[in-house]
Formats: C-alpha cells, sequence, structure tokens
C-alpha cells in the first residue's frame, strides 16, 4: 500500500565554515535534538547521518531526515534530505522535517549559509 503513496521531499544544501570533522559532530548533535538517530554510513568525500523525526499534528508523521557533510573548499557543504510518505491529507512532512533540521542548523552554526 505505501508503494503507491507520493511523496514529499525537499533537499537544501547548506554551506559551512567550519572543516567536515565538527560538522559532522553538528550533524549528529542538531539530528539527535530534532529526531531519532538511525545510522552513519561513509559516503565519498563524508559522512552521511540518517534519522526519524515525527512531523505533523502531534508527530505522527514520521520523516526519514538525511544530512550528509562533505569537505569543500574553505570549510564543508551540508546536504539536508526530509521525506514522507502523503496520504490522502497532505501534511508536507518532507518539507517540514528538512525545514526544522535547517533551522536548528542555521541557529547552531552562525557561519552557515543557504546554496544555490
Amino acid at each position: 500500500m505505501t508503494r503507491r503513496l507520493k511523496k514529499d521531499v525537499l533537499e537544501v544544501r547548506l554551506g559551512t565554515e567550519p572543516a567536515p570533522d565538527a560538522a559532522s559532530a553538528l550533524a549528529q548533535r542538531v539530528l539527535e535534538s530534532c529526531g531519532r538517530p538511525l545510522a552513519t554510513v561513509a559516503v565519498p568525500g563524508g559522512r552521511a547521518f540518517l534519522g526519524v523525526m515525527g512531523t505533523g499534528l502531534g508527530g505522527l508523521n514520521l520523516a526519514v531526515v538525511t544530512l550528509t557533510v562533505t569537505a569543500a573548499d574553505g570549510g564543508g557543504t551540508v546536504l539536508v534530505r526530509g521525506a514522507a510518505k502523503e496520504g490522502l491529507i497532505k501534511q508536507h512532512g518532507g518539507r517540514r522535517a528538512a525545514e526544522e533540521i535547517v533551522s536548528r542548523w542555521l541557529a547552531e552554526d552562525p557561519t552557515a549559509w543557504p546554496e544555490t
């Protein structure tokens, strides 16, 4: 049944000045404060942090959140991706999860900026 449901997905790329190790520690902290961390995976040039967080009314609509931290010139890049299944009533869980992670990241790291 869930295969037929549409997904709500939002990806936001942030640039950050801290080195990838410091950005990875911040990614872990932000993910722990917003939801439940599931795994840390090595990716080419960095690390990906996967977790689940509740969105919608009462936090009952689960969203999968991925923070991918990679090295870049003069700092690092963080790709925040939120994805959630949508039922008949659209709650935009993926978008809300990604926006929550981005707002917490920007509050913790004043040197971060959204990339285009």
